[in-house]
């Protein structure tokens, strides 16, 4: 069966279920389906079309490489632009450059409703609020799946009608009405848009005295021919020499003279929750951020998590519902190891069950809103600043060649390291008790998190050099029939400084409060006009 848009009834489907799919991704940050290497592949395999839509995908995702939402801050949304990008190609003829250049104006209507949704999350974090007045195990499940529904529809709508109106003669004709000027500008602006995702990536990291490192993984791969993950490795090495010998004075720490939780020092806690109740923590500690808002972001997707271990210790409904009332306050952290937290609480939850000490109650919110901050700078560096662009960029690379590894390699991997991460430290952190502060206390995460620091610091170098692209359309006569371009009198220079001169021209916007998008729309325009005064070229 056909429908008017001359797809198939089952593509029309599969490639909503997509859209929606992408829509609840980009908002749990979990299984990355949402990144353009996963979503455009699966767009390419429904459309048939597998090598588009692992190029649509390989480009995007180096272009997207470091877009993330941190905190309250929100980057263009990948969802989108990877559903329509890939349709967009495959549909308009495998018109791969025109619809890769339009992907980041898309990327960026995107994210208005992104912002939307998450505004409209206040008022279902507000239900949450009333949870004393339903007994219902559900209910906190039913708030945090309704939330996040409306983050699968704000992607899976725009996607169905998308499919269904819009024909392939309609994209062929909007291809060959955009002036000449607008498409040379937004193509020459993919070549280097990517420098705002860099450049984030740099500023989550903190940088400050180690910049250095950055400029070596940019040297490193402007004049050599080391591949990425010889940089990584020569980076891995440089991380691990600056810790254990140059700073090694620095980050030495000593033992805390006092115990500050005010727990009683002991033996590690005992483990005496069944693990069906862990493996139902585990299992939900997936859904941190489904119900993420501007109020209180993470709190209720929190409380969801902690509740099959709250209905295992208390019996009586009131003090149920008391305890899951106390985890609705503000939370925030990265959703990777926040496990250590949950792990905590469940311990401390277990002993005011047993001993009905009140001091385990004040504990509860003092190592939320204690341990989130450090926890959240030590997630960032290690999952948004280097072990994802790092594992983005290899697998891009061979996307681009039209292997199917590319994706393969990007899911799986990222996906074991992730699982593996959220399990292990939801049980240490149950294991150890509060005594896991004490742990962070000795330095050793600190140290964990300058490593991470320096090795992407040195990956961000390498890429800025590798996959930004700037070309000069200024070209000037020097005589006897000779003819010198911009570009070769840069290349003599530095080939690749006029992509480091950007980077740190948007570090420094973004150092003075101007939104990431903001800065894209900046960078488009200056493409544009660009292009129009033939200084540079698509």
């Amino acid at each position: 069966m056909e429908i008017a848009s001359s797809l198939h009834l089952w593509q029309v489907i599969a490639i909503t279920l997509i859209g929606g799919l992408t829509g609840v991704a980009s908002v749990l940050d979990e299984w990355q389906w949402h990144r353009p290497i996963i979503a455009c592949t699966l767009i390419g395999l429904v459309l048939h079309d597998v090598p588009v839509g692992l190029h649509v995908g390989g480009v995007l995702e180096l272009v997207a490489l470091g877009w993330m939402n941190i905190g309250a801050s929100q980057s263009p949304d990948t969802a989108l632009a990877s559903v329509i990008a890939t349709i967009l190609a495959i549909r308009g003829g495998n018109n791969a450059s025109d619809a890769i250049a339009l992907a980041v104006p898309i990327a960026v209507a995107g994210n208005l409703t992104t912002v939307l949704v998450r505004t409209l999350t206040v008022y279902v974090q507000h239900l949450g609020d009333r949870i004393a007045l339903s007994t219902s195990s559900y209910y906190l499940k039913f708030l945090n799946y309704f939330a996040l529904s409306l983050q699968g529809l704000r992607v899976m709508v725009p996607t169905f009608l998308f499919v269904v109106f819009v024909n392939r003669q309609m994209i062929v004709g909007l291809f060959h009405s955009l002036p000449a000027v607008l498409v040379g500008g937004f193509t020459a602006a993919s070549g280097f848009i990517v420098v705002v995702g860099y450049a984030m990536v740099i500023r989550l990291l903190h940088a400050n005295k180690l910049m250095p490192y950055f400029l070596l993984g940019f040297l490193a791969a402007d004049f050599t021919k080391v591949t990425l993950v010889g940089i990584g490795l020569v980076a891995i090495s440089l991380a691990l020499l600056h810790v254990r010998v140059w700073s090694s004075n620095n980050l030495s720490v000593e033992a805390p003279q006092s115990n500050q939780t005010g727990i009683e020092e002991g033996d590690a806690h005992s483990l005496s929750i069944p693990r069906r109740v862990m493996w139902k923590v585990f299992l939900r500690s997936q859904m941190l951020q489904a119900s993420w808002n501007y109020e209180r972001m993470q709190s209720m997707g929190y409380a969801y998590i902690l509740e099959p271990a709250l209905d295992h210790l208390f019996t009586d409904s009131d003090q149920r519902l008391q305890r899951k009332q106390r985890h609705l306050e503000f939370y925030n952290t990265n959703p990777f190891v926040s496990n250590v937290v949950t792990g905590i609480n469940v311990a401390l939850e277990e002993r005011l069950q047993a001993t009905q000490d009140e001091s385990y109650d004040r504990l509860v919110t003092s190592i939320k809103l204690g341990m989130m901050g450090p926890l959240a700078g030590i997630g960032d560096s290690i999952y948004w600043g280097t072990l994802r662009p790092l594992l983005a960029s290899v697998s891009a690379t061979f996307a681009l060649r039209g292997s199917l590894l590319g994706p393969l390699l990007f899911f799986f991997s990222w996906n074991a390291i992730r699982l593996t991460s959220l399990g292990g430290l939801l049980w240490y952190g149950y294991w150890l008790g509060t005594r896991i502060v004490d742990v962070i206390a000795t330095g050793v995460l600190r140290q964990v998190t300058e490593i991470a620091t320096i090795v992407g610091l040195v990956v961000m170098g390498a890429l800025v050099a590798n996959w930004t692209h700037i070309s000069f359309a200024i070209q000037w006569n020097t005589g006897h029939g000779h003819v010198t371009t911009l570009n070769h009198v840069v290349a003599q220079i530095l080939p690749e400084l006029p992509a480091l001169l950007l980077v740190f021209a948007v570090m420094w916007l973004l150092q003075r409060g101007w939104g990431s998008v903001r800065v894209i729309l900046i960078l488009f325009l200056t493409a544009i006009i660009g292009v129009w005064a033939h200084v540079l070229s698509p």
